[in-house]
C-alpha cells in the first residue's frame, strides 16, 4: 500500500506545480526541494530518481521519466539562480509542460485508496 501513497503524492507533487510562478515565492532552491519532497526523492550526489514502484503503469512511468531528467539537468545549470533569474530560462515551462503531460497520463487511472490495498485505482483525484 506504500506504493500506492507514493504513487498518490507524485500526482499531487505534479498538480501543485503545473504553473511554477507561485512556486518560487520561496526561491529556486525550495522549488526544487518540492519536488524531491513530494515525488521524486534526492540520491547520492543531489540528483533526483523515480524509485521503482509497483503502483505505477508503464505509461505514468514513460511520462514521469523525462521530467525527472529535466529536473536534474534544469538543477544542475541553475544551481544559485534568483527566482527571476529561473523564471527568465526556459526551465519552467519545460518542467510545467512535462509535468502536465504526466499529471495527464496519471489522472487518467485515478488515485488510489490510501487505506485500502488495490489493484488499480478507485478514486478521482
Amino acid at each position: 500500500m506504500t506504493q500506492q501513497v507514493i504513487r498518490n503524492n507524485i500526482a499531487r507533487t505534479l498538480a501543485a506545480n503545473l504553473d511554477v510562478e507561485p512556486n518560487l515565492a520561496w526561491g529556486v532552491d525550495e522549488y526544487f526541494e518540492m519536488w524531491g519532497d513530494g515525488a521524486f526523492p534526492w540520491v547520492d550526489g543531489g540528483n533526483f530518481t523515480l524509485h521503482r514502484n509497483g503502483a505505477l503503469n508503464k505509461d505514468e512511468r514513460q511520462a514521469l521519466l523525462p521530467l525527472v531528467d529535466a529536473l536534474n539537468a534544469a538543477w544542475a545549470e541553475t544551481d544559485g539562480m534568483s527566482a527571476d533569474e529561473f523564471l527568465s530560462t526556459a526551465w519552467p515551462s519545460r518542467i510545467s509542460q512535462l509535468a502536465g503531460t504526466a499529471h495527464s497520463v496519471m489522472l487518467a487511472r485515478g488515485c488510489f485508496s490510501e487505506t485500502d490495498e488495490e489493484l488499480e485505482p478507485s478514486d478521482d483525484f
